[in-house]
């Protein structure tokens, strides 16, 4: 007979049962022991999160500690009889509900529930966006509660709190500001809302970059006269200048009704209108006038972001854009009215305008980028006229007094040789003629 046996049925988690059998030592075969009868009392447990949606995830602490972990729906059957305690785990966006706890009992069901309710939404978002969103334009938040923020360009703010928000547009060099400078919209819970304002362009000024040139023209130019004293003059200051001559409709959106869309350059201005155009066209777009008139006496501020007539050397050097020759393109070989191959390139005058003023832009730019600096219409300066005093110089802005100001470029009525780019010019500041207009600079500091 073979030795004593001893089975111990050991209950294992989730209601597994796992028999061992000791058999006594040196006891060797003999039928198998009959198979034990399941004696662990078990049950079912159904787990329900409710909604369904949101797939909530739990953990499940069985009678001797031990864990599982599930989300959603879930039926365990086979469960040890006991005590469970389930915790629900949080869900974005939803309240978390309390911990439950159940007992099992032998051939029972149990169900584990609960229900997430969806959080309060008290925040939204919000899109700062100045237009166009390329700019960085810059502009302050205010909102609810102290909210002050500051930014550039196009941003999106998250969990912002809900209420009523400004946005104040900021200056942006070369940029109109909108107009008005604020916007005020009110954030609901939950939602987003847009803050937009439209910049619109300045202008499309050409940053000429301050430098030395020769100034006049040498004894051997056609068409030279004595004016036009050879020398050397040195700009400091960068400054904006206009690629095209102010044009009617531009004109008449300051100082008229604003129905005009001419693009024929403006004539028939004073130097005095001209001086009362740049001061309104400046006010018209947030800067600070060039310019302080008092009666007859006008006073340059130079330290004024805002629009004015070039100096003569400023002209000159633009003119000129790098170049030695009478015209920007090369030199002059027809002083008259007949044709002259580079001036019919770049500008109108007698030879080829049909004794017409034409739109600006026509003719090809020099390699600035500027158009219609020979011909087309003469262009006010700032400086009185006079002959160059002797000498280099440093940032001229002419003679202090006189009687007539500088016009520069020609005209469409004029000959090649008034058109040349050292070729000077001079005006009644109080008379306008059909053959003048102006183009208009702006200070870059």
């Amino acid at each position: 007979m073979c030795g004593r046996q001893d089975v111990v049925w050991k209950v294992l988690g989730w209601g597994m049962i796992l028999g061992v059998a000791l058999l006594a030592s040196g006891c060797g075969g003999g039928d198998d022991p009959a198979s034990p009868p399941n004696t662990q009392a078990t049950g079912t447990i159904v787990i329900d999160p409710a909604p369904d949606s949101i797939d909530a995830p739990w953990t499940l602490t069985a009678p001797d500690g031990g864990t599982r972990t599930g989300a959603g729906d879930m039926t365990l059957a086979n469960m040890a009889v006991g005590t469970y305690a389930i915790t629900w785990e949080a869900v974005t966006g939803w309240n978390t509900p309390d911990e439950g706890e159940a007992t099992l009992t032998e051939g029972g069901t149990i169900t584990l529930s609960c229900t997430y309710t969806e959080e309060a939404v008290t925040t939204g978002s919000i899109i700062v966006s100045p237009i166009p969103d390329t700019i960085d334009a810059p502009w302050t938040l205010m909102g609810p509660g102290g909210v002050s923020q500051t930014g550039t360009g196009k941003q999106g703010l998250v969990d912002m709190p809900a209420g009523s928000y400004t946005v104040t547009w900021g200056w942006l060099e070369n940029w109109i500001t909108p107009d008005p400078p604020t916007v005020t919209a009110t954030l609901d819970a939950g939602q987003s809302i847009a803050l937009t304002g439209t910049y619109t362009p300045l202008d499309d000024f050409l940053l000429v970059s301050g430098g030395s040139f020769t100034m006049g023209s040498p004894d051997t130019e056609p068409g030279r006269w004595s004016g036009e004293t050879l020398h050397t003059v040195t700009l400091t200051g960068d400054f904006y200048l206009a690629p095209y001559e102010v044009t009617e409709e531009l004109w008449d959106e300051i100082m008229g009704s604003g129905t005009s869309t001419s693009q024929l350059p403006r004539t028939q201005v004073s130097w005095s209108d001209a001086i009362a155009f740049c001061n309104a066209l400046s006010a018209a777009r947030g800067l600070t006038p060039a310019y302080v008139v008092n009666g007859g006496d006008v006073t340059w501020n130079r330290d004024a972001n805002g629009y004015r007539l070039p100096t003569e050397a400023e002209w000159e050097y633009a003119c000129r854009a790098g170049s030695t020759t009478a015209f920007a393109d090369g030199d002059i070989t027809a002083t008259d009215c007949t044709l002259d191959a580079n001036l019919n390139t770049m500008g109108w005058y007698c030879g080829n305008a049909s004794a017409t003023v034409h739109a600006v832009g026509g003719k090809v730019a020099n390699t600035w980028g500027l158009y219609d600096m020979h011909g087309n219409v003469w262009e006010w300066c700032w400086d009185w006229f006079d002959f160059y005093p002797a000498g280099d110089a440093t940032d001229p802005t002419g003679p202090a007094s006189g009687s007539a100001r500088v016009v520069r470029g020609g005209s469409f009525n004029d000959t090649a040789a008034s058109c040349r780019s050292a070729n000077r010019g001079s005006q009644d500041p109080d008379s306008g003629t059909a053959y003048t207009g102006l183009r208009l600079v702006r200070s870059a500091s």
